[in-house]
């Protein structure tokens, strides 16, 4: 079945002035950053939608949840000697918060839950949320996903040889997914693919979603892992090339062959993530998905998820 997407939204980009999204200002102050980002995108989202479809369900998904708060409240705790402390940061650090939030001012009584898995946080929302779809438990799935970063959480990562020097990201997206099309969507799912293997990136894939868009896709899965484009001594591109390429509807790096004829031959354009102008972070896949979808309107493309390194995954869109 095809799933499809409504009135993206990034909370870095907003159409509405934040006070008008969240009117409450004692709310708005003990929000962080990324908590207002996000919450602001998701309701955004919604009112983009309108009452075209009930929402019965919120799915979001973060790699480290509310980082800043989390610091907060750990730092209080030492300083406090665990003593006196501000309930706030505890309350506003737990993955979930978002989600509640959204729920909360939207008075949302549905299913409501959170996916922290690091690079595929992203993949499993849309997996859940498609799962409920395609049972009828849900007509209308807001899906959102948020990452945000601090100094020390950058510098830890970095001793991990997890983030790169000075690149790592973060954002908030957020959208409507629904089984049926509506005149607000951008983009159709056909298939989201995960490794079925953690430890071999690129390997087999689970799939969810129809065989729409079958042809050509051989060329694609059994082509060498590890190629990369012509460019940086690493072989990726700098920000500025990526983004250029992004405007142009350039999709970086290809494992099959060129495939650009606006989509006519139900041939898939293939678009890599890390090539699409979005800064690596957990679920930069999310905001690299939002742009894809600006820049091939009209096309079929497989979007792949090759932040961690390898092939995390892959989600096959029609743009419109």
């Amino acid at each position: 079945m095809k799933l499809y997407v409504n009135c993206i939204t990034s909370g870095a980009e907003l159409r509405n002035d934040i006070k008008t999204l969240i009117p409450e200002m004692n709310l708005r102050r003990r929000m962080s950053r990324v908590v207002k980002s996000g919450v602001a995108a998701g309701i955004e989202s919604l009112l983009a939608f309108g009452d075209r479809s009930p929402i019965d369900a919120v799915v979001t998904a973060t790699g480290l949840g509310c980082v800043a708060d989390s610091e907060k409240f750990l730092d209080a705790l030492i300083a406090n000697e665990e003593r006196m402390l501000n309930p706030t940061p505890f309350i506003q650090s737990t993955f979930n918060t978002v989600g509640a939030q959204i729920a909360l001012l939207r008075g949302l009584h549905c299913y409501n839950t959170t996916y922290a898995h690091r690079w595929t946080s992203f993949e499993n929302a849309l997996v859940d949320a498609a799962l409920r779809l395609g049972a009828g438990l849900s007509q209308a799935v807001l899906i959102g996903a948020f990452d945000e970063t601090t100094p020390s959480v950058e510098k830890i990562l970095q001793r991990l040889r997890v983030a790169p020097q000075g690149r790592w990201g973060e954002s908030a997206v957020f959208f409507v997914l629904t089984a049926e099309a509506f005149d607000t969507s951008v983009a159709a799912i056909t298939q989201i693919r995960i490794p079925a293997d953690d430890t071999a990136p690129g390997g087999g894939f689970t799939t969810q979603g129809d065989s729409e868009g079958a042809e050509g896709r051989d060329s694609r899965e059994t082509a060498p892992e590890g190629a990369v484009p012509a460019g940086t001594a690493d072989g990726r591109r700098t920000e500025t090339e990526a983004r250029q390429d992004c405007r142009a509807g350039e999709p970086g790096p290809r494992t099959g062959p060129e495939t650009d004829d606006g989509g006519q031959s139900g041939r898939i354009r293939e678009v890599y993530a890390s090539q699409t102008g979005a800064a690596p972070h957990f679920t930069a896949i999310a905001e690299a998905f939002r742009l894809a979808i600006a820049a091939n309107a009209g096309r079929r493309i497989v979007l792949y998820n090759d932040f961690p390194g390898g092939k995390a995954s892959a989600i096959e869109l029609t743009c419109m």
